[in-house]
């Protein structure tokens, strides 16, 4: 009788429309797009562009699934994360080597992120060369089904992009869940650009760039950069920076905006004068606005509703305080949250001792959050050849606290510089596959899901 009664009562939330609105709009975004299979009325509910976005609503801040690599020079690397995981840990200190996790100790009782599982459940994904078509994968990951229960992706959430082209994926950007990249073909000179979902296996080619229309020279793309805030409007922006001499040094550039909503360009009236000493290749969005950094820490924006652009100042005393030529890496992300800007430069010799610098969306300029000292967790547990993936906020902390998380090739580490405690994850690589690879590099992306169309 209550087995009957409990059946009903399932078919009833089912077939009641707005319920199973309710309900669903709650579950996280990778298991929605399995549920689409459920049935025809829930892939309609699931895949309505209204409910995308009011999911993406209620969750406007979903942790990082994933930090992706990709270079053209080495192999594309994966590692997925979950963060509860990292939050039901307890911390060691640094000075106690004792309670560290040893190296290949296999214990999961002090690893702070489950984000390699054993090499039958898919762990660490590499690919020699991101092909479009076909992938080539360690692992059999021509399925997009992750088991249940995970609490991370455990196959590359990009292995979906297979399309016509027989090329590979160069990402430019990762923006709340949204990637834009391009494909690099040899006999096309201008390869397209497109944005991709890799939570709902969608991608969108972008329309060629208008043709000049007064100009004898084709104008050169110096920037192209993607702008996505779901919780002002579910549609996106790209927003390309383009010489108008032609030249790829040129200091005057026409701005011209891609909008989803219409799938068009639209050129701008106004100009922009860009810096000499600014690489306007890597772009971060945030606060509404395109920003590029300088060799110098200054920082350039475009304001992209306001449709203007402004400039921030390096730091008082950087040319008596830093050497740029001494700076092996450098780290520039917007904060878990997006109240802040994050800057962390690394320079020689030393390497294991940094600043973490922060701004706010006033643009006051940067001042020092934090003083990172790692050589007391150097010797055990990090080498020199480390990467900061990104600094992120954990519940049981406070609102003036963040930890750092750092890569490191067979090791991931939590790093709170505050207290000065550490959570450590050894990385079992699958056999045969050589550990030095299973670095993710400087250029990292982040990984979140979202239903956000494309």
């Amino acid at each position: 009788m209550m087995k009957r009664c409990s059946s009903s009562l399932a078919e009833t939330v089912a077939n009641t429309e707005d319920l199973l609105t309710e309900i669903l709009v709650r579950v996280p975004a990778k298991p929605l797009v399995r549920f689409k299979c459920v049935s025809k009325h829930w892939f309609s509910i699931i895949s309505d562009p209204k409910f995308c976005h009011r999911h993406t609503l209620r969750n406007p801040n979903p942790p990082v699934s994933a930090v992706i690599c990709d270079t053209s020079h080495h192999p594309f690397a994966f590692v997925p994360l979950d963060f509860d995981h990292i939050r039901s840990t307890s911390s060691s200190p640094c000075n106690n080597h004792e309670n560290q996790n040893p190296s290949g100790s296999g214990s999961t009782s002090c690893n702070p992120l489950n984000s390699v599982q054993n090499p039958s459940d898919y762990g660490i994904n590499i690919v020699q060369i991101f092909y479009v078509h076909p992938l080539h994968f360690d692992h059999d990951l021509s399925s997009d089904k992750i088991p249940s229960g995970s609490g991370s992706p455990t196959c590359n959430p990009l292995n979906f992009a297979q399309n016509q082209y027989d090329d590979y994926i160069k990402i430019i950007q990762s923006c709340n869940g949204l990637f834009l990249c391009r494909l690099f073909r040899s006999k096309n000179v201008n390869p397209p650009y497109f944005i991709l979902n890799p939570t709902t296996n969608q991608f969108s080619t972008l329309i060629p760039l208008p043709a000049a229309v007064s100009q004898q020279v084709e104008p050169y793309t110096i920037s192209i950069a993607l702008a996505f805030d779901p919780s002002k409007s579910p549609h996106y922006k790209v927003v390309c920076l383009r010489t108008i001499d032609g030249s790829k040094i040129g200091r005057t550039c026409h701005i011209v905006i891609y909008l989803s909503e219409t799938r068009s360009w639209r050129l701008l009236d106004s100009y922009y004068r860009t810096g000499s000493t600014i690489p306007y290749a890597r772009v971060l969005y945030w606060n509404g606005a395109i920003h590029w950094l300088g060799m110098y820490s200054e920082v350039s924006y475009f304001h992209i509703d306001e449709e203007r652009d402004d400039f921030i100042y390096p730091p008082p005393h950087f040319y008596e305080k830093y050497n740029i030529h001494e700076r092996m890496c450098r780290y520039f992300r917007e904060s878990g949250d997006g109240r802040h800007l994050h800057l962390i430069d690394i320079y020689g010799p030393c390497l294991t001792q940094f600043e973490v610098l922060e701004m706010g969306k006033d643009y006051s300029g940067w001042f020092v959050k934090y003083r990172v000292d790692l050589d007391p967790i150097c010797r055990q547990n990090l080498s020199e050849r480390f990467v900061v993936l990104f600094p992120f906020q954990d519940k049981n902390e406070d609102e003036e606290s963040s930890s750092l998380l750092l890569h490191t090739p067979g090791k991931v580490i939590s790093y709170n510089p505050k207290s000065k405690t550490f959570k450590s994850l050894e990385l079992t690589p699958q056999a045969g596959v050589n550990d030095s690879l299973l670095r993710l590099e400087e250029s990292n992306y982040r990984y979140v899901e979202t239903l956000a169309c494309v």
